[in-house]
């Protein structure tokens, strides 16, 4: 049946089939039961024609109005759901362009009531706190109609109606007559009015928060039917977007404009560090006064914005605040005499005014209203905001850096820790220049002293020339004239030892060979103490030529031998490497052996000295080893110097000078080697030389110590 009713045409055709039929079938059949004459019949058949075509007539009439009205009130539905397409497209295109909300809004009620053509629309926004829909934008004829709305999301008569129950359950709610709905008992008078006869109202939802409601009133009863409702829940869906859009959008413009300022005030904190960062430097090189005000007055003007600046210094005596550098950015430098005596006429000190009172309690002030602070002493008038931090050297203060402008408010947070910064480099630099100063004056003074004194110098000096002139003179004759006796002494015991001169009895060979040996010790006492006083002259001088080291050992092992086998001591040297050629001085080396193996046979009572010789590509390892009485730990580095013997008993048995280990460590050196020793105090000792197999840089034939 339902199919039916969506073809008019068969309808009326089908009920005009079965009203024909019918009245055939019973009219002729009536007439012929109710009248027996034919005249009778033939004149009622006439009556029933006719009676057929009226009641036809009639039920099409009927049939066609019924289809006209239906046919009308489908176009007029048409009609309001084209208009609210219109409107709804109206609606987004509004959301897309138009990013501020209340403007938006008012569009929106704008264009639902003149596309739309309803009688008024408006929307409210919800206040979480008060639980109240407060009114934001409308449009239409309303004629003071939201002014006396009191919404209310409770359990009052306020909060029962069409608004509050949309937002209570979150879905919309319609009232298609307002004169006979309950619900609008408490608006109703003044809706009716107004010429309000239906309603709507439609919360705004976004997310599960609710923002509010889109409200909308028509002028005819039954003016929302179900498509237009789902239009206006799409279009209240729309709108909650473009809550949420607009939201989202003033976050994200909230965030660039804050990331924007974030940006910028990071931008001047690191060109005002970056400033200070470049000028450090220059500060700290800066030593006068005058070079030193003006560059940091250019500083502070780099990295600040102000009109007036000032560098203040406290007079320890007085207690003033003496001005040291002084800046006006309006008036430039030609200000800074005049403003100096200004200030210092003004009785600027510590305690008085703000930069006396920094100065004081060594605590920055930063006043963005200058007249609002008891602390204020007007120097100068149109002052706004001032900024001032000490100027602080360790745990004293030594003055302020002050700022200040006519503008209030001029200074941040950022501003005077940037000040803070500046003024710790001020005071380094102020304090380094007065050091500086009490520099110059002690290098006056000390030029003056060293002047002296190089003269009391140069005259030593040539006393000392003329005794090491004399000194050298000296050991070249008593090289000579004590040398020489001695070796005759030497030379005429070794006759009278050999018999030459006659045979000797035991008590004169006896005799004569102590003299002898006496003559060979004082010899080479003369000899070490002569090569000592040429090496601390660094007048020794080596003669570098190859030569065979095995010979050399071997020729020192022959000397030494003698010594060893008295005393009963195992003699014994071993030598290895790929060949035994090096380039020194055969005598030095010698000299070196012979000295410590010397020594090793005297400190030495029973056991052995080991020679050992490892020749490699570069050096020549020699290592002299004894099972003599060792060195104590604290003395293996005091037996090198001059003059030294190891203080013990054993040691005092013995003749010498303390020279040998001197000499033969210097002449290593003297070679390009180095000598050492290892040493366990009471089972031997191990002394170490190594020697270049090669003249190093420096080293050379004919090599002088000069």
């Amino acid at each position: 049946m339902r199919r039916l009713t969506h073809h008019p045409a068969l309808v009326t055709a089908l009920v005009y089939l079965a009203f024909g039929s019918l009245w055939i079938l019973l009219s002729d059949w009536l007439l012929a039961a109710l009248l027996a004459e034919p005249a009778q019949l033939t004149t009622w058949q006439t009556y029933k024609g006719w009676a057929f075509v009226l009641v036809s007539a009639l039920l099409i009439y009927t049939l066609l109005a019924r289809l006209g009205r239906g046919q009308r009130a489908v176009e007029a539905r048409i009609r309001a759901l084209n208009r609210l397409y219109a409107v709804l497209g109206e609606v987004n295109q509004a959301i897309v362009h138009e990013r501020d909300l209340p403007r938006l809004y008012e569009r929106i009620c704008r264009i639902i009531v003149e596309r739309g053509e309803l009688r008024m629309a408006w929307i409210g926004v919800l206040d979480d706190v008060t639980r109240t829909v407060r009114p934001v934008a409308h449009a239409g004829v309303e004629d003071g109609y939201l002014a006396a709305l009191d919404i209310v999301l409770d359990d009052s008569p306020a909060g029962r109606g069409p608004t509050a129950t949309a937002l209570h359950e979150q879905q919309h709610i319609i009232v298609n007559d307002i004169a006979a709905d309950p619900r609008m008992g408490p608006w109703r008078s003044r809706a009716l009015a107004r010429g309000y006869r239906a309603s709507a109202a439609f919360p705004i939802v976004v997310g599960e928060r609710l923002v509010g409601a889109l409200n909308l009133y028509a002028g005819e009863v039954n003016a929302f039917d179900d498509a237009e409702i789902s239009l206006l829940d799409k279009m209240a869906g729309d709108i909650a977007f473009a809550v949420e859009f607009a939201a989202q959008d003033a976050a994200r413009r909230a965030f660039e404009q804050e990331r924007g300022a974030l940006i910028a005030q990071l931008e001047r904190r690191l060109h005002a560090l970056t400033a200070i960062h470049r000028s450090a430097g220059q500060l700290q090189r800066l030593h006068t006064p005058e070079t030193l005000a003006g560059e940091i007055i250019r500083i502070i003007e780099a990295v600040l914005d102000y009109e007036y600046g000032a560098v203040l210094l406290i007079d320890q005596e007085t207690q003033a605040l003496v001005p040291f550098a002084l800046s006006d950015q309006r008036r430039g430098p030609a200000f800074v005499a005049q403003d100096r005596t200004y200030l210092v006429s003004n009785d600027l000190r510590v305690g008085k005014g703000v930069t006396g009172w920094v100065a004081q309690h060594g605590e920055s002030a930063r006043l963005d209203d200058v007249g609002a602070d008891p602390r204020y002493f007007a120097v100068r008038d149109a002052i706004g905001s001032e900024l001032c931090v000490p100027l602080r050297l360790e745990d004293r203060v030594i003055g302020v850096v002050n700022v200040e402008t006519g503008r209030r408010g001029a200074f941040t947070a950022d501003d005077q820790t940037v000040l803070e910064i500046l003024a710790s480099q001020i005071a380094v630099a102020l304090h380094n220049a007065e050091l500086y100063a009490q520099v110059r004056e002690y290098a006056t003074a000390l030029e003056a002293r060293v002047a002296e004194r190089t003269a009391a110098l140069s005259e030593a000096m040539q006393r000392a020339q003329a005794a090491d002139r004399l000194k050298s003179a000296f050991l070249a004759t008593m090289s000579h004239e004590l040398r020489t006796p001695l070796n005759s002494i030497i030379g005429f015991s070794g006759v009278l030892l050999q018999d030459l001169a006659g045979p000797l009895n035991p008590e004169q060979r006896k005799q004569l060979g102590m003299v002898q040996s006496s003559a060979q010790h004082l010899l080479a006492l003369i000899n070490d103490v002569l090569d000592i006083s040429k090496i601390e002259a660094g007048q020794l001088e080596v003669h570098l030529a190859p030569f065979d080291l095995r010979s050399a050992i071997e020729t020192t092992l022959r000397t030494i031998a003698p010594l060893a086998a008295r005393k009963g001591l195992e003699l014994k040297a071993s030598v290895g490497g790929p060949d035994d050629l090096i380039v020194s001085d055969r005598r030095r080396v010698e000299q070196i052996l012979l000295n410590l193996l010397n020594n090793a046979v005297k400190f030495t009572e029973h056991g052995f000295v080991h020679l050992r010789c490892t020749i490699r590509e570069d050096v020549a390892v020699l290592q002299v080893e004894d099972t003599g009485i060792g060195i104590q730990a604290e003395d293996c580095e005091r037996i090198f110097r001059p003059f030294q013997q190891i203080d013990t008993g054993l040691a005092r048995r013995h003749e010498g000078t303390g020279l040998g280990l001197s000499i033969c460590r210097s002449l290593t050196e003297l070679l390009g080697g180095a000598l050492t020793v290892a040493s366990t105090w009471g089972e031997g000792s191990t002394f170490t030389v190594i020697l270049p197999r090669r003249p190093r840089e420096g080293v050379n034939g004919e090599h002088s110590t000069h």
